[in-house]
């Protein structure tokens, strides 16, 4: 039986970016808090001989970046192999310089091919979030789905609150700007929202796909870890 995390093993595997040792090579999970200790962002960070780099979609752009943000928390993600990481960091080097996302709650199972013609697979449109462009990055790498994003349904946009009829809206001009189906847009099936702090619960473990029932094992404690950290 798997060990059980508590909020103890939360407390000592999560890093501030201020606290990472560099001596090891790894990827880990990170996410972006606000002065309430709410997880608002996604991203993947690289350690490989030294150096860091932070790879995320801001929702505008793909950055590969040296400098990392002051609110950034991570966790290393025991998936990908330590001989593996030179081998992720150019996945990520090429994805930078070719992945060009249209912000969207749009998860479709598609992924990130850093050895194709074209960087998509499995789907026409590329549509994601900060969360979703993870996902993919990671998917496309260990040739296994990530995370099981089946799992979650089009209910989990009610968490956008009153943002929801304008994401709908949203979506309705994106389909006119871009020319894409209304029907292909509107498929209830793919419109969902993944959490940050749902993404971040994924780095504690270690068999993909990750399921929304482990997630959801450990969110609060997540959630409560960072809400902790930004109060004291």
């Amino acid at each position: 039986m798997a060990k059980k995390i508590t909020q103890k093993t939360i407390a000592s595997n999560v890093l501030k970016s201020t606290e990472i040792s560099k001596e090891e090579d790894f990827v880990a999970c990170t996410t972006e808090i606000d002065e309430k200790g709410n997880c608002y962002h996604s991203g993947l960070l690289v350690c490989f001989e030294g150096e860091l780099k932070y790879f995320h979609y801001t929702g505008k752009k793909v950055e590969l970046i040296d400098t990392l943000p002051a609110n950034l928390y991570l966790k290393k993600i025991d998936l990908i192999d330590e001989e593996l990481i030179c081998s992720f960091l150019w996945h990520c080097e090429k994805l930078s310089t070719e992945a060009n996302p249209t912000y969207g709650f749009f998860f479709d199972e598609s992924y990130y091919d850093s050895n194709g013609d074209y960087y998509l697979k499995n789907a026409k449109i590329d549509i994601t979030t900060c969360v979703g462009f993870c996902i993919k990055v990671l998917t496309g790498f260990l040739k296994t789905p990530y995370l099981e994003t089946a799992d979650w349904n089009i209910t989990s946009l009610d968490s956008l609150g009153d943002n929801k009829n304008r994401f709908l809206a949203y979506l309705h001009n994106l389909s006119i700007t871009e020319g894409i189906s209304i029907d292909e847009l509107f498929n209830k099936d793919k419109l969902k929202r993944i959490l940050p702090s749902e993404m971040f619960s994924t780095s504690f473990y270690t068999k993909a796909p990750i399921r929304k029932i482990e997630t959801d094992e450990i969110l609060s404690l997540i959630e409560n870890h960072f809400l902790t950290v930004s109060a004291a």
